[in-house]
């Protein structure tokens, strides 16, 4: 499973087909929720991967363990993420892992 709390957006739909192309379940995540919502609902559904707009990040710094174990930040860099542009650019197929 893999929780998307990205807008609407380009890469809301990138991350949606994209999700869905590789064989995995889509948790669409409504982004007003609070940062416990949002664990809640990543813990509650089983999701593996969080997609999530990088400037969202920056408030969950805290809560980050109750998050799934791999990140997928869309927009800039973030530390211990995945950026999106890079995986978009994997050839490989693998999700990057996470130093």
């Amino acid at each position: 499973r893999v929780a998307l709390h990205i807008p609407n957006s380009a890469e809301y739909m990138q991350c949606f087909f994209g999700s869905l192309l590789a064989g995995a379940v889509v948790v669409p995540v409504s982004t007003w929720l609070t940062a416990n919502e949002l664990i809640h609902v990543c813990g509650d559904s089983g999701a593996k991967v969080l997609m999530i707009e990088s400037g969202r990040l920056a408030p969950l710094a805290a809560s980050r363990a109750g998050l799934p174990g791999k990140i997928v930040a869309v927009g800039k860099e973030v530390t211990d993420s995945v950026n999106l542009g890079t995986l978009l650019d994997d050839t490989k197929g693998d999700l990057p892992s996470i130093p």
